[in-house]
């Protein structure tokens, strides 16, 4: 019973590792994406394709922009949609901040 203890024990740790892992990436690729649209006035495509290509939930679908009445944000959801992460438009001076969870 130690083995299916231990097996049970790294996949439980293995869950959390890679929803850490996801939300981490998630959070990056919103912050990115918020700074590209609304600092640098360039399109969800273009960042996608140009600054994330490769990683881990840099899919146009995972990504979406929400205008609302005085903020305007980018939501990220994670590969496995365990998760999602929140960057929003601050300031010109400051730009965007990623929302804690």
């Amino acid at each position: 019973w130690l083995i299916w203890a231990a097996a049970v024990g790294l996949a439980a740790y293995g869950a959390y590792y890679v929803h850490n892992a996801l939300l981490v990436s998630a959070g990056f690729t919103a912050k990115t994406v918020c700074s590209c649209v609304f600092v640098s006035g360039r399109s969800v495509a273009s960042v996608v394709t140009e600054e994330l290509g490769g990683l881990p939930g840099a899919s146009e679908s995972l990504v979406r922009v929400v205008r609302k009445p005085g903020r305007q944000c980018v939501v990220a959801m994670d590969p496995l949609h365990w998760g999602e992460r929140e960057a929003c438009f601050v300031s010109p001076e400051f730009g965007c901040q990623l929302l804690p969870i």
